[in-house]
């Protein structure tokens, strides 16, 4: 099997995030992460596999 990671990225430190809600018909921005947040996503790949 071949795996090729086509991209990637770090994310932001938390610290630095915005929330964003909906509110009515617009929504709402608040600084920092959701409270009830117990985990983190700090990057992510996107990759291609294919059997050789």
């Amino acid at each position: 099997m071949k795996y090729m990671v086509l991209n990637g990225a770090g994310l932001g430190y938390p610290r630095d995030t915005a929330t964003l809600r909906r509110a009515g018909q617009g929504s709402v921005a608040a600084d920092g992460l959701l409270r009830d947040t117990t985990e983190q996503l700090t990057a992510y790949y996107v990759g291609e596999a294919s059997e050789s």
